[in-house]
């Protein structure tokens, strides 16, 4: 559930703001994973199948790539936040996304902070 005002973007890409929110600055995702919200899409993921016509990296063409050059990747607070319109089962990324400053507000610091005691 998202608080009002914040981004309605998927779990993925809310997990690279968060960690750039609390400093890192190079995030690498795994292209290998892919995510399915029925079981028709889940079934063609598993099957290796392009879901709505969407490609995907294998593993081998992610190695093949050339290494990334972080230079070129400037921090900037604003990310186009496209959340997927209620009713809808996909985004129009000309019409459904917006610039959005997901420094402010912390949604990351508002949340409880839950320590745990591990005993080996």
């Amino acid at each position: 559930m998202h608080k009002e005002g914040e981004c309605a973007a998927s779990e993925c890409s809310l997990v690279c703001n968060d960690l750039q929110r609390m400093g890192y600055r190079k995030i690498i995702v795994d292209p290998g994973v892919r995510q399915a919200y029925d079981a028709v899409d889940a079934k063609d993921l598993y099957n290796n199948v392009s879901v709505k016509g969407l490609p995907f990296a294998t593993w081998g063409e992610v190695q093949a790539a050339k290494g990334i050059d972080w230079s070129l990747v400037p921090h900037r607070p604003f990310t186009q936040c496209c959340g997927l319109p209620e009713g809808h089962n996909m985004i129009q990324f000309d019409k459904d996304c917006f610039w959005d400053n997901f420094m402010y507000p912390n949604y990351t610091a508002m949340r409880p902070i839950v320590k745990h005691s591990f005993h080996f």
